[in-house]
């Protein structure tokens, strides 16, 4: 019966680490998807990158958009911002898969908190 709960206790360990992890993992995201521009802040996500391309079609150079703090921001090179907010997005997730499938293949406590 020892055993058994001892057992039953690393599982549950293993399970709040991972779930930890995964907290730690989504934020460290969230915050890697911030692209600042002229004291702007703009998070890189694919509504907003959607929102660029449309603009980028009607052929605007640049133009006046909001930030994430509700702070009017004059941009000036359109297709220069929507290149480094793409870049931002992509880099972001690629960077977030890696670590998620490190975790997620994890069979331990010692292979989760391993970076």
């Amino acid at each position: 019966m020892d055993i058994e709960i001892e057992k039953a206790f690393k599982i549950a360990n293993f399970m709040t680490s991972l779930a930890g992890q995964r907290r730690i993992l989504n934020e460290e995201f969230e915050q890697s998807l911030l692209y600042y521009y002229d004291g702007c802040v703009f998070k890189a996500t694919e509504q907003r990158i959607a929102f660029i391309s449309a603009i980028i079609q009607r052929k605007i150079k640049a133009m006046v958009i909001v930030d994430d703090n509700n702070t009017p921001c004059n941009i000036t090179d359109i297709p220069l911002f929507y290149k480094n907010l793409l870049a931002t997005y992509v880099e972001a997730t690629n960077l977030y898969y890696n670590k998620y499938t490190k975790i997620a293949n994890s069979k331990n406590i010692e292979g989760l908190l391993a970076k």
